[in-house]
């Protein structure tokens, strides 16, 4: 349970894009050598930095909706399968 709670609540793909903002940032940072104007031109990365922790939300969902349906169907087929072979063994026993 506490793996599948894991699973479903991870936050890695946030971390990995709020390294990422914070790395652009830092490089854009020391190559403006901190002008006046420096605060204004940090304004894009963490655009771009909410942007991609965005993305990476709706992709996490997207898959964690994936594999929920490709676990489903699974089941159902091998339900349909064992049904199958249900009514085989119950064909010759009734009247």
């Amino acid at each position: 349970m506490i793996k599948k709670l894991c699973r479903k609540n991870s936050i890695s793909p946030y971390i990995y894009s709020v390294i990422f903002g914070f790395l652009l940032y830092r490089i854009y940072d020391f190559m403006i050598k901190c002008s006046n104007n420096g605060i204004l031109r940090t304004v894009p990365t963490i655009i771009f930095g909410a942007i991609t922790t965005y993305i990476a939300y709706q992709q996490h969902k997207i898959s964690s909706a994936q594999k929920d349906i490709a676990a489903d169907k699974h089941r159902l087929e091998l339900f349909e399968k064992r049904f199958e072979i249900y009514q085989l063994f119950l064909g010759p026993v009734r009247p």
